[in-house]
């Protein structure tokens, strides 16, 4: 440890703190070990083929990218925002306008029932 020769020297001679203890105390012989953990297997890339890598395998991919995940990665490659309003086909099959627009005002403007019985009334 920089300005701490001894510690330096000896990581555990006042380098490993337990709480407000001043060093690692009983505890030492259950945290210490003597050797290196292994290292899990890990896969370098540049930045370019990790750029590419995220973009090919981020979001909802399977069995194909649904419309929200493709309008981002559309985003990403493009760097220019896209809006549903502009681009009907990155519309989510999964989230109908009507519903959610519905579900947005009555959350919003309405003290909602703790029942949730306002669901049937849509």
């Amino acid at each position: 440890m920089e300005g701490n020769a001894r510690v330096t020297k000896n990581n555990w001679d006042g380098g490993v703190q337990v709480y407000d203890m001043p060093d690692a105390g009983k505890f030492t012989d259950q945290i210490r070990v003597n050797e290196p953990f292994s290292m899990p297997h890990v896969t370098i890339m540049d930045a370019k083929t990790a750029y590419n890598y995220v973009l090919e395998n981020a979001g909802a991919t399977f069995p194909k990218r649904d419309a929200v995940d493709a309008r981002v990665m559309k985003t990403v490659k493009t760097g220019k925002a896209i809006y549903v309003k502009d681009a009907p086909e990155f519309v989510s099959t999964y989230v109908k306008k009507d519903v959610f627009l519905l579900t947005l005002i009555n959350k919003v403007s309405l003290q909602i029932p703790p029942s949730g019985r306002w669901l049937a009334r849509i």
